[in-house]
């Protein structure tokens, strides 16, 4: 009774309950396979398994290959599933090898139909070109993993490195996407078309390698329509996080709907259902998130930063500097939208559509630290230039609406070393650590709290002021005297107030650029008659001298301003006209009777300045001062050295950039010459 009692518990058992098998060749995989009816486990040891080829093959529960030892991961050369079901592919190393011919499409590892596939913390290593005679030479080639026509495809914990493109996934459905790491691409990190039910979620893509003036367009993660009949609907993007790193600039989350933009098709191939929330991207391209025609859009909660682009191809851009900055960008066509709660520089194409809710959202410059929207005030200094997570300054905008994905928000932690720096003058600056913590995760005494600075100064406390004396590029470090001590250095530029400066005696047009003053390129001085040093012609029909936006970031939102001119009317019959404009702030004109009247832009509104009747259209030289000062309270115009004009102020400077010119090109300019100038 007892043998009749152990037979039938035997016959009890799965027979796949046992199905735990350690395989050494490729031979003994192939066999295992083909007699393989559902649920086995078979470890391969360390190895190299060639190509890796099922076909129609429909196990009755999953059947899973895995490394039987994760830390010598089998070696797979390619992957050819067709019509595949029930596979579980875990802990394997795909690798790519480049031969000579080999196109930047070449697809060495392919799953085509079959549904529930699941593969799992393998890694995808590519391998650079060669012998191509051109700059894409040591540069990724090849697709990592193209998945199409699969329902039910789980990617999780893979590691995809040095290809042209990491993963392609197309006419496919219920795909899951989740905490993979891309990165040293060529190109684009994941390529999803026509899929339906997907989520992509906590995947990390950076570092990526490209050549900035190559017929490649890279991007992170790319969704498009071309030659489809069927748009990709229901997928959530969600958690990730776009990093430039060390890398070149690409494109991050980048949607075009080219069946619909180029007219091939109508509504019909709106993308459906995206959502796209609690990202992070931090790149150096415009195109932060752009999404093209859909019906059912939400972008909320998402991080898109600037960070400079630091890689080596970086010089050779040539661009516009409004390209290198990531927005959020949405085609107007959309229906059915809402974007909430994002920190990003700009938010593009909403038009008040009625359909459309946009609200507490948080725009920031990287351009600007004087201004509140500028990174210097909207984010933990440290976080910005120490490689760790950005982190929003409690208190602030950000941290009121809690906009921005959840990582970009203060939480204590262990050991954590982070300080925010102010300015307090020109030269001086207030640091406080009051947000770093200890091993307990909570304040410490000022007395374990000191400071380092590259000048030589050293102090020690919670919150310390110092002046550095000059302009220069220095650097802080804070120190944490912990059980094991933790540090953080932060590189602080001091500027000089000049923002713009002519030199007449070299004829140069200064520009502020970091802490150094930088000579314009394009300027064409004179010497006008009986003068011995330079100056800058302006006039009806030009010349004019202009200076672009993104060189006066520190102007706008700004609490002071100078401005001096010196200037000399031309023999003319009537030299009278705009001397200066800054587009969107402020118009300085020289008006018929020889007086100045000022226009400017403030937060409440404008303010408009005369002088009232003054000689200066009577060929000599003579002096502008425009003094600005919130402060105070005051705005003043004095000429020769006079007041001539105050009024109160408004409120800081108009925040919106513009550019700069002497003279105007739209309409009657000041005819005569600039022989100095200053912006400050």
């Amino acid at each position: 009774m007892f043998l009749r009692l152990i037979a039938l518990c035997a016959l009890l058992v799965p027979a796949t309950a046992q199905a735990d098998v350690t395989i050494a060749t490729p031979a003994a995989l192939a066999q295992a396979l083909a007699t393989a009816k559902g649920g086995e486990v078979f470890r391969l040891a360390p190895g190299d398994y060639g190509t890796l080829t099922l076909t129609t093959t429909a196990f009755s529960a999953p059947v899973t290959l895995t490394s039987a030892d994760p830390s010598h991961p089998a070696r797979i050369d390619g992957l050819a599933t067709h019509g595949t079901s029930n596979l579980t592919l875990d802990h394997l190393a795909f690798t790519y090898t480049f031969h000579p011919g080999d196109q930047k499409w070449a697809a060495p590892f392919t799953i085509t139909g079959g549904q529930n596939l699941t593969l799992s913390d393998n890694t995808f290593i590519g391998a650079n070109a060669s012998g191509t005679a051109t700059i894409v030479d040591g540069l990724g080639n090849g697709n990592g993993l193209m998945a199409r026509g699969v329902s039910g495809l789980t990617l999780t914990g893979n590691r995809f490195s040095d290809f042209f493109t990491g993963l392609t996934v197309r006419e496919s459905d219920h795909i899951i996407i989740r905490a993979n790491d891309f990165s040293a691409m060529r190109s684009d990190g994941m390529d999803i078309i026509a899929v339906q039910h997907a989520l992509i979620e906590g995947n990390h893509s950076h570092d990526f390698i490209g050549q900035p003036n190559w017929n490649d367009h890279r991007d992170m993660l790319q969704m498009w329509t071309n030659g489809e009949k069927t748009p990709t609907t229901d997928v959530t993007i969600r958690g990730n996080h776009f990093d430039i790193g060390h890398g070149s600039f690409t494109q991050s989350i980048f949607i075009r709907n080219e069946q619909v933009d180029q007219g091939r098709a109508g509504t019909e191939m709106y993308y459906r259902n995206i959502v796209i929330e609690d990202n992070t991207l931090t790149n150096n391209h415009h195109h932060g998130i752009t999404v093209g025609e859909t019906d059912g859009l939400i972008i909320r909660h998402n991080t898109v930063l600037e960070v400079p682009d630091t890689s080596a191809t970086a010089a050779s851009r040539i661009v516009a500097p409004a390209a290198y900055v990531p927005t959020i960008n949405v085609n107007p066509k959309d229906r059915n939208v809402v974007i909430e709660g994002n920190v990003t520089a700009a938010i593009n194409g909403y038009t008040q559509q009625p359909d459309w809710t946009v609200r507490d959202n948080v725009l920031v410059h990287r351009g600007s630290n004087i201004a509140e929207n500028g990174y210097g005030h909207s984010f933990i200094t440290s976080t910005l230039t120490s490689g760790g997570t950005i982190l929003a300054r409690p208190g602030g905008e950000i941290d009121r609406l809690h906009a921005g994905a959840p990582a970009l928000h203060y939480r204590p932690t262990a050991n954590a070393a982070l300080f925010s720096i102010n300015a307090t003058s020109a030269t001086a600056r207030r640091f406080d650590a009051s947000l770093s913590t200890g091993p307990d995760a909570k304040p410490l005494p000022p007395n374990a709290i000191s400071w380092r600075f590259s000048d030589g100064y050293t102090a020690s406390g919670t919150v310390i002021t110092h002046d550095f004396q000059s302009p220069g590029t220095y650097s802080a470090t804070l120190t944490l005297a912990t059980p094991i001590p933790v540090s953080v250095t932060v590189p602080i530029t001091i500027v000089a107030n000049d923002l713009l400066r002519f030199d007449p005696a070299t004829g140069a047009l200064l520009v502020r650029s970091g802490a150094m003053m930088k000579p314009l390129s394009g300027l064409k001085p004179v010497n006008p008659p009986g003068a011995e040093t330079f100056a800058l012609a302006t006039g009806q029909g030009g010349p004019f001298t202009s200076v672009d936006k993104s060189l006066l970031s520190d102007m706008f939102d700004a609490t002071t301003l100078d401005i001096t001119l010196k200037l000399r009317a031309a023999e003319s019959t009537d030299p009278s006209g705009q001397i200066l404009r800054i587009t969107n702030s402020l118009v300085l004109t020289i008006v018929p009777n020889g007086g100045v009247q000022l226009w400017m832009m403030a937060a409440k509104g404008p303010i408009i300045l005369h002088t009232g009747a003054l000689p200066l259209l009577d060929h000599n030289w003579h002096d502008i001062a425009l003094n600005y000062d919130d402060a105070l309270g005051t705005v003043t115009l004095a000429t020769d050295g006079t007041l001539r004009a105050s009024a109160a102020t408004a409120g800081p400077t108009y925040p919106r950039p513009g550019s700069l010119t002497l003279g105007y090109p739209g309409g009657k300019s000041f005819t005569g010459f600039v022989g100095g100038f200053t912006l400050r």
